[in-house]
């Protein structure tokens, strides 16, 4: 008999608080699926909307994005649900929540608190009134207390119901340590799930042993061992044989919130793992080295799918949970999205050494978004993270990204090892000069995670003194070793030989400066009778117009890549148009005075925008964008023309 949504389930999973609100647990609709394709009746509840329902719109966001390094309030507002009533409830809002300066967030926290159990108990109604066997908790960032306190509320009510618990929370020891903590669950997770999970459910509803199972962590076997086992469930190679994700019931409930909650998103996945870091992982990166191997769907799949939920939800933006980008994905994928009668928007991880080219495909295709994982405009520092790209490939990204039109979503990391004022005024002196291209969200200290190479091996970097983050003490009222094993987030001190400055307030400030000006700074070239006619308007002066030689038009082409000297002079220079070196460093001496160009060692990149590739953004897309080519068009126009040392002047003034 066909499954429907009306079928009475036989497992049911749970999204539980605090999952991101406009986001279906991707984990979850692809399991449900699996077993709906293996006849297995099978439901998801979207009980972190339920929640948002009844807490309100922002203070459920607050609880569930803003609470800080390893703050964890969402955990906080269910521990008591979970452990009893704590005493040191106070303590936790004055010495965690309150440092915040949100006030909003300390209201937001006491409120859900309070709401916690009458919560839980309509939950447990509502699963058990569903009559399931099986119930599957998924566990990610701050949804592994809740959705243990609700495991063990169902526990009391109905015995012999089956408990599950899995998701990057569960991941080996963590995992081992939560089977082994908290005996009410039958098995916890460790790992993908996707190729367990039918034989799980049927060994689980005929009464048959789990323990075998790969990636299973049972509590008996976790309870007699003295450390976890490193067995993980068994990867999926064949991404194209995983089913498509089956959202059923999400966006019917996403209606029912009220106004003001943010418009849903669409999640898909086309590729596992990370392709740089199975070679490289970045020291401060903290997947799960055990799934980092890189694997990813077919160009036909992954169109195919794309194309399937833009159907089943036209209009809402879809998001990538990737890693980072297939790189084949630029000839294969993104030109047949590109063909899609249909306007996409979609947004993607990637890695930062993606060239223009690369991005102007994304654009054509409705990628709208990225993450690029910068992190750091200081190649010295970009190369003790081991992110395999430089200062100059950043900021040759974030020019690409912005004449195509794509927005980035990036941050910069202050603190790291090794760290030196040096690197944070040459980092400081950059940012005038990309006043016109997206400034990071925001400044974010060094944080250790759990599976990073810095949490790995502390010593290597200069590190000590790794614990969780105090927070955990409020949380968990477990041993110590238990709740180091538990823990994602560490507290960590410096050696003195790698120990960062730690007055971070000059970059705070010109960061803040950056995005003041960001929406109303512009500076684009053009192609001009005399060589190139530039534009520039990055400071709180007015804007200036001047006209550049054919060889500076040249240099400004050629490095919207990164080149090193030897290379674009050959690139420049031509027969008809012959550059000796002297001619090409007087040149780029005089871009770098305008500050059109970033030079660092041998590589030169520019940071102008060039005119005719600018791509102006759609109707539904912010207008700050087709405002900025606007004034610029007038200024090509029209603006009096000023001698490059008058610009010279203005741009260092």
């Amino acid at each position: 008999m066909p499954i429907t949504q009306e079928s009475a389930p036989t497992v049911v999973f749970v999204g539980m608080p605090f999952g991101i609100l406009q986001f279906p647990s991707l984990g979850l609709a692809l399991l449900q699926a699996q077993l709906r394709r293996a006849g297995i009746p099978a439901r998801t509840l979207h009980l972190h909307l339920d929640f948002a329902q009844l807490l309100g719109v922002e203070a459920y966001q607050l609880l569930s994005e803003d609470g800080g390094p390893g703050v964890m309030p969402g955990e906080w507002v269910f521990s008591a649900e979970l452990f009893g009533d704590s005493l040191k409830d106070a303590e936790f809002v004055r010495d965690q929540l309150a440092p915040q300066g949100k006030p909003r967030l300390v209201e937001a926290a006491l409120c859900a608190r309070r709401a916690a159990a009458d919560f839980l108990a309509g939950a447990a109604r509502r699963i058990l009134d569903l009559g399931p066997a099986v119930v599957g908790f998924t566990s990610l960032f701050q949804q592994h207390v809740p959705s243990l306190a609700l495991a063990r509320r169902l526990r009391r009510e109905r015995p012999e119901l089956r408990l599950l618990l899995g998701g990057a929370n569960c991941e080996g020891e963590t995992g081992f340590e939560t089977a082994r903590s908290f005996p009410f669950l039958d098995a916890v997770v460790s790992g993908e799930a996707d190729e367990i999970i039918v034989d799980l459910i049927g060994r689980l509803l005929e009464g048959r042993d789990i323990s075998r199972v790969p990636g299973v962590f049972t509590p008996a076997a976790a309870r007699r061992m003295l450390s976890g086992p490193p067995a993980e469930a068994p990867r999926v190679h064949a991404m194209d044989a995983l089913p498509h994700p089956d959202f059923d019931g999400f966006f019917a409930q996403y209606t029912s919130l009220p106004r003001g909650a943010p418009r849903p998103i669409v999640p898909f996945e086309t590729s596992r793992g990370c392709w740089w870091g199975q070679k490289h992982h970045c020291v401060f990166c903290g997947l799960n080295p055990d799934l980092m191997a890189y694997r990813s769907k077919s160009a036909a799949r992954a169109i195919e799918e794309i194309d399937a939920l833009a159907a089943a939800h036209p209009g809402l933006e879809m998001a990538a949970m990737d890693n980072i980008l297939d790189t084949r994905y630029f000839d294969e994928v993104m030109p047949g999205l590109a063909r899609r009668p249909e306007r996409l928007s979609i947004f993607y991880e990637m890695k930062a050494n993606t060239r223009p080219a690369q991005i102007q495909r994304l654009r054509s295709a409705g990628v709208r978004t990225v993450q690029p994982g910068i992190e750091s405009l200081s190649s010295r520092t970009l190369a003790r993270m081991d992110k395999g790209v430089t200062a100059a490939q950043n900021i040759s990204l974030l020019a690409s990204l912005e004449t195509y039109g794509v927005s980035p979503f990036w941050l910069l990391i202050s603190g790291f090892p090794e760290e030196t004022e040096e690197d944070l005024e040459a980092t400081m002196a950059l940012f005038p000069r990309l006043a016109h291209l997206q400034p990071p969200s925001c400044l974010t200290p060094l944080q250790i995670n759990r599976f990073s190479p810095h949490f790995q091996r502390p010593e290597e970097y200069g590190l000590t003194g790794l614990r969780p983050t105090p927070a955990h003490d409020y949380i968990y009222p477990l041993p110590r070793e238990a709740v180091s094993r538990l823990a994602y987030y560490f507290s960590f001190e410096y050696r003195d030989h790698v120990r960062p400055p730690e007055d971070v307030r000059a970059i705070v400030a010109a960061l803040k400066t950056w995005r003041a000006r960001y929406q109303d700074s512009f500076v684009f070239y053009a192609d001009h009778p005399d060589g190139a006619l530039c534009v520039d308007h990055r400071g709180s002066g007015p804007p200036c117009a001047y006209t550049l030689s054919p060889l500076s038009f040249a240099i400004l082409a050629a490095c919207a890549e990164p080149r090193t000297g030897a290379a674009l002079l050959r690139r420049v220079s031509s027969a008809s148009s012959p550059c000796d070196k002297a001619a090409l460093d007087a040149e780029l001496a005089l871009l770098d005075a305008l500050g059109l160009v970033f030079r660092e060692g041998e590589h030169t990149v520019t940071v102008a925008l060039r005119w005719r590739d600018y791509v102006l953004p759609d109707p539904d897309e912010p207008p700050f964008r087709r405002i900025k080519h606007e004034r610029a068009r007038e200024l090509l126009r029209s603006h009096p023309l000023c001698s490059t040392d008058e610009a010279a002047a203005a741009w260092r003034a």
